[in-house]
């Protein structure tokens, strides 16, 4: 289903306010349960706000660091995707165990999910950051050599 960025913000939207409207219930576990199955834009949003504000961007900069970008980077398109499905799918269990029975277990294993995201996220970045290094000194022209002039003569 191709929503479009109009269409995909609506719906994000759309489910936040649903998952908050449940705190007005007194239902604080479904909502944190739900917070949980949406961890991964937030994380990734997180992360990119950092990221921006440490190198001095803009928030509202473009750029290819996203958690996709890099995973797609890491492991290609088809990789990418089942990690991305991969970790969309354990923060949904988590959510819906934590919606289940409310232990803090479920607390811990979320805390450890979005851990890994973020430290993994990080060593992709340096990695990154270091091969960029290491490609601008192998291009990077050497530089000039001064050559004599020829000493002007006046006459």
């Amino acid at each position: 289903i191709f929503l479009g960025d109009c269409g995909s913000l609506l719906l994000g939207f759309s489910t936040i306010v649903i998952i908050l409207s449940l705190g007005d219930s007194g239902r604080t576990d479904l909502v944190i349960a739900g917070l949980i199955v949406y961890a991964i834009p937030i994380l990734d949003t997180v992360l990119a706000i950092v990221r921006r504000k440490m190198s001095g961007k803009s928030m509202s900069d473009a750029d290819s660091d996203h958690l996709h970008h890099m995973l797609k980077r890491a492991f290609g398109v088809k990789g990418a995707v089942f990690v991305m499905y991969g970790m969309g799918s354990a923060f949904a269990i988590i959510g819906v165990l934590l919606a289940a029975s409310g232990a803090r277990f479920v607390y811990s294993l979320a805390l450890l999910c979005a851990s890994f995201i973020v430290v993994y996220s990080m060593k992709i970045a340096r990695r990154k950051h270091l091969e960029q290094q290491s490609l601008a000194r192998v291009i990077a022209p050497p530089p000039a050599e001064k050559t004599a002039e020829p000493e002007s003569v006046t006459v």
